[in-house]
């Protein structure tokens, strides 16, 4: 059993990878038993799991395959692998900006006995604050067992987003107030950036 699973899907994402894999050395990870998944498509074309093999280095690194073209499926295959008693969502092309993240998390979602922590953020895009991506929050994985990502391509997070707080039913979500990730909007060929054009 883990800590934490980070779960990282994956697909023809290579050239833009490298600031999310520099990211993760950079996290204080003393003490904390975690595991980082990154789901690759099986149509993927490019060298990513070579970049990743380059950069990751002797972090506890592993590689699932999946099969079907989209994010959904991707980081359900994901969250099935994963050991840890917390999972984070986290996109290829983004990158975490806050060393302490996930010791500052976890010892709030601990203390607390919390099902779900939403994370702070930075954007090269977003001018206020939206909350339905799945990458700001950290969630209790038990708390996941009966909710999964759709098939579409297009807006998955919504749907999962939506039987998370279904779920919750009024709980209370904790919240890490210091701006912790990077949300990479303009990366071109990017889905959203895409949709947007």
């Amino acid at each position: 059993m883990k800590d934490i699973s980070i779960i990282v899907p994956c697909y023809n994402v290579a050239p833009y990878i490298k600031n999310l894999l520099l990211s993760f050395h950079m996290l204080d990870l003393d003490n904390i038993s975690y595991e980082i998944i990154f789901v690759i498509e099986e149509s993927n074309q490019d060298n990513v799991r070579e970049v990743i093999d380059q950069y990751m280095g002797d972090m506890n690194y592993s590689f699932e395959t999946s099969n079907g073209g989209t994010v959904g499926i991707a980081r359900n295959m994901g969250l099935a692998a994963a050991e840890g008693d917390y999972v984070w969502f986290v996109d290829a092309d983004d990158w975490i900006i806050n060393p302490d993240v996930i010791r500052q998390a976890l010892g709030f979602l601990l203390k607390g006995d919390f099902d779900i922590m939403q994370i702070d953020f930075v954007s090269n895009y977003f001018r206020m604050k939206h909350y339905s991506m799945v990458w700001q929050y950290i969630f209790k994985r038990k708390f996941l067992k009966d909710i999964s990502f759709n098939k579409e391509k297009h807006f998955e997070d919504n749907k999962f987003m939506e039987d998370v707080f279904a779920k919750i039913q009024g709980k209370e979500i904790t919240m890490l107030n210091i701006p912790s990730y990077f949300y990479n909007y303009e990366r071109e060929g990017s889905l959203m950036y895409n949709m947007r054009s």
